[in-house]
């Protein structure tokens, strides 16, 4: 009867406002998701230097901050590299040329250190640790400039590689 015509009708809508309604919070999930992905990409971009993937000074002292707050260890040692004519390198050879200089920082730090490029050929680090005899400025240096002569073809490049160092360390107080 006329009724039965309307509720099943009826019924018919309601399902099928329901299935879109359902289609679209799954569109929506995965708008969500996509712009989580973003923002979480944006934010390590924001962080990063895009040249040497190493962070730039906003991501060095995010890091940082984060990195004091969970070690526990002793002393906090400031290396400042500067890689010399790396600039002059870069303009003229390519910026290829230059990508040793950031796997060498990275190599002398090791993973107790945040690590960044702070200008051209500038980078700076800072490494937590509980013996710092390893850590002085001839001793770093020396490790530097061998990861540099170590890298594959450095010996055939028509320019010398060298870099000038700086380490500072201070024991940890409850002001650092």
């Amino acid at each position: 009867d006329q009724r039965d015509m309307q509720r099943c009708d009826e019924f018919s809508m309601f399902l099928s406002n329901t299935i879109n309604l359902v289609l679209q919070n799954q569109q929506l999930n995965i708008l969500k998701h996509n712009l989580m992905q973003a923002n979480k990409e944006l934010a390590s971009l924001s962080e990063l230097d895009a040249m040497t993937e190493l962070y730039n000074r906003r991501g060095f002292y995010k890091h940082f901050a984060r990195m004091v707050a969970e070690t526990s260890r002793k002393y906090a040692v400031l290396v400042s590299v500067d890689m010399n004519r790396l600039k002059y390198i870069n303009d003229n050879y390519g910026h290829i040329e230059g990508e040793f200089a950031d796997g060498a920082v990275r190599e002398i730090c090791g993973d107790e250190a945040v690590c960044a490029r702070f200008g051209g050929d500038e980078f700076d680090c800072i490494i937590f640790a509980d013996d710092i005899a390893e850590l002085t400025e001839e001793d770093l240096g020396c490790r530097l400039q061998q990861c540099i002569d170590e890298t594959e073809g450095v010996s055939q490049k028509p320019y010398p590689i060298t870099a000038s160092i700086g380490v500072v360390a201070r024991e940890r107080t409850d002001e650092l």
